[in-house]
């Protein structure tokens, strides 16, 4: 499998991609997304990683700047001359740095990359995924009318999304749900709060048992447990956390509270691909449903997101579908595409360095 694996050096760029259509949460409505890109030099490989983390801190507290600035000045000079003996190495060397996951994440994901190369395998395989195929769902941004969906969810359906999800706020949440399920009476439907409520709208939450849903995702505050517990014991719909967990230790907590009965597993917020196999695995052995999520990922992301998403707890369709969706340009050879139901788990995947070396800015950092 080859000799002894040392990250050598290290580059990152900013990349800008505009998405084909805007897409409205409770917090913002997003037209342009701009991610760092890690490439890790390691023998005369190139591992690649990225960090689908919002321009503005309004999802999490991290955001592009303070990505930058971590990776630049804090995480990389820790991993130059690291030696990757296993999957876990670069997370112990990036242990001593709390929070900042995204950034995590991004060089975990070049990291494994760089593994897989060497042992001529593929992030899947070293995350211990055997499927060759993945379900997908469909999320589509808060709308003025429910209607204004139909037509898209239409065409995701048909193209072989099997679950939608849409967003939802205060005053905003009834009045799409219900036409919804008026027109999709038997499909998957999940939604999504952003943490836009708190426990004074519980009646109303409460009430959107009404439409089936498959689980509501993170209705209450980011960093909420408790909250969410006492709301859980109001509904019949699953509450499903995602920002609030990052870590094992969140995980351990909420399902310590019984702050959900499901969970919404995000890779680029909980440090990277091997980090979130930890929380699969845990939420897997308290008999909890794991969907995995997206954060408006370009393809590098997204083809780690569908490797997780192939693992065994992952039962609910997850937000993996193809980048075509959502981005005009290809990053990685072969595109990420729909076929058939759902999505194919990506092998080894080659990275258009010539459209990152066109992106905004750049910086190196070699040992």
């Amino acid at each position: 499998m080859g000799g002894t694996l040392t990250i050598e050096a290290a580059e990152v760029w900013t990349l800008t991609q505009d998405r084909l259509t805007p897409f409205a949460s409770a917090n913002e409505t997003v037209q342009r997304e701009t991610h760092p890109i890690v490439a890790l030099r390691a023998g005369g490989m190139t591992g690649w990683g990225e960090a689908p983390v919002p321009l503005a801190p309004l999802y999490l507290p991290e955001n592009v700047y303070s990505v930058l600035d971590v990776l630049r000045h804090h995480l990389i000079p820790r991993l130059l001359g690291t030696v990757l003996e296993r999957p876990d190495s670069v997370a112990e060397a990036m242990a001593p740095v709390r929070g900042n996951v995204f950034a995590k994440h991004a060089l975990e994901t070049a990291a494994l990359d760089l593994i897989a190369q060497q042992r001529k395998s593929s992030l899947a395989a070293l995350l211990g995924v055997t499927a060759e195929h993945v379900s997908a769902g469909a999320t589509f941004g808060l709308p003025d009318r429910a209607e204004d969906l139909f037509d898209s969810i239409d065409a995701a359906l048909a193209s072989g999304h099997s679950r939608i999800k849409v967003k939802i706020a205060p005053g905003r949440d009834r009045s799409i749900l219900a036409p919804l399920r008026t027109r999709y009476p038997d499909i998957a439907l999940t939604a999504d709060g952003n943490s836009a409520y708190t426990l004074a709208d519980a009646d109303t939450l409460a009430s959107l048992d009404e439409f089936e849903l498959t689980l509501l995702e993170q209705p209450l505050a980011w960093d909420d447990f408790v909250d969410h517990a006492a709301l859980q014991v109001r509904m019949r719909t699953p509450l499903a956390l995602d920002e609030s967990l990052q870590s094992e230790s969140d995980l351990r907590t909420a399902i310590a509270l019984k702050s959900c009965r499901a969970v919404v597993l995000k890779p680029a917020h909980t440090g990277g691909p091997w980090q979130a196999k930890k929380l699969h695995d845990l939420a897997l052995a308290a008999g909890m449903p794991v969907m995995i999520g997206g954060m408006h990922d370009f393809c590098i992301a997204r083809a780690a997101n569908i490797a997780v998403a192939a693992l065994p707890g992952c039962t609910v369709a997850g937000d993996v579908g193809g980048t075509d969706r959502y981005y005009a340009a290809d990053l990685v050879d072969p595109p990420l595409r729909m076929a058939g139901d759902g999505m194919p788990v990506p092998g080894r995947l080659t990275v258009d360095a010539g459209r990152m070396k066109s992106a905004v800015s750049q910086f190196s950092l070699c040992a």
